[in-house]
Formats: C-alpha cells, structure tokens, sequence
C-alpha cells in the first residue's frame, strides 16, 4: 500500500465505514441478514396491538417477526407479512 496516495486510502476507508454503519443500522432495527426464513402473507381484519418487527411466538419460542403492513382497499383488510425461520 506504499505506491497508494492518502486519497484513495481515506476513500477506502470511507466507504468500508458506510458499509459497515449500514449494516449495523439494518441490525439494529431487527433484520437479520443471514438466517434463511419464509415470507408468508396473512390476511387481516383487526390488528390491534401489531407492530413492525414484532416478534412471532408458538409454544413460547420465537420463530419469527412481522414485516410490513399494508391495506387492502378492495377487500377492506391488512395484509401483515411474516417472516419464519425455515426450520420451523
């Protein structure tokens, strides 16, 4: 790395900081890259108490969290996106 000028090091390392910021951000918020899971979409009416990230529980062990929501105009119900761990 003797022949590379300051510039192109700063730059280097700018953008492995930016990567490495984003992927703690993704982390943090509860997105886990690395685990193979399922999405299933679910057909709601009342979803009092749902949130984003929420965690999926059978039996009293996490498999899974809510993803996104979105409203169905045609139908008048929520579809809630869930993401489950391919092992179970």
């Amino acid at each position: 790395m003797a022949f590379i000028n300051k510039e192109v090091k700063i730059g280097i390392i700018a953008i492995l900081a930016l990567a490495i910021l984003y992927i703690g951000f993704i982390f943090l918020k509860g997105i886990n890259l690395f685990s193979d899971t399922n999405v299933y979409y679910v057909k709601l009416i009342n979803i009092d108490g749902l949130a984003p990230q929420s965690d999926v529980i059978v039996s009293g062990m996490k498999i899974g969290s809510v993803g996104d929501f979105e409203y169905n105009h045609a139908e008048n119900n929520i579809i809630v996106s869930i993401e489950v761990n391919k092992d179970f």
